[in-house]
């Protein structure tokens, strides 16, 4: 498993997902969810920029693959 640590919190999670929603005024905005091993989800980050979400995500998974204890977040 792997630490998520962003801004003053931690949390050990075991999977990430995006989500896709819209807004209001039907713009497409999209989410970051972890799931911790406690079975409870959290949403970590959400943007209209999908590929600021999928990046993050992506550096996500490829610290799960790398065996990395901890990822920081901006």
């Amino acid at each position: 498993m792997l630490w998520i640590v962003k801004k003053e919190a931690s949390h050990q999670i075991m999977s990430c997902n995006v989500h896709e929603d819209a807004d209001d005024k039907g713009q497409a905005y999209y989410q970051l969810w972890i799931t911790r091993p406690n079975g409870k989800n959290l949403k970590i980050e959400e943007s209209y920029d999908e590929a600021h979400i999928r990046e993050v995500k992506e550096a996500i998974d490829y610290a799960i693959e790398q065996n990395e204890r901890a990822l920081r977040l901006a």
